[in-house]
């Protein structure tokens, strides 16, 4: 199976609204700057979008988002699905599937 980009899968959902798609391709640009360096016809289509106060917003919540992911990693954070399940006997090794 190939490896699809979140950005791929949504395009080719005909229910995704337009400003979903801007601000998924945007946040995958600036996620993967170091790769993309944020095309401008990516930049283009979130400017046309949204206005400048909600492009400014949108891209401060992926830089964060992208802070807080970077910072658990390199604190080796479990993510809670990884978390054992806690039940009445104490901790249980089961990991949490819901």
């Amino acid at each position: 199976m190939s490896e699809r980009s979140a950005a791929d899968v949504v395009a080719l959902h005909p229910v995704i609204a337009v400003t979903g798609r801007a601000a998924l391709a945007w946040a995958e640009a600036l996620t993967n700057v170091r790769e993309s360096r944020a095309p401008d016809e990516v930049y283009e289509q979130a400017h046309v979008t949204f206005s400048e106060k909600e492009l400014a917003d949108l891209s401060i919540t992926i830089a964060m988002i992208n802070a807080w992911n970077r910072l658990a990693i390199g604190a080796r954070a479990a993510h809670p699905s990884d978390r054992p399940r806690p039940n009445a006997a104490g901790w249980s090794a089961e990991r949490v599937t819901s």
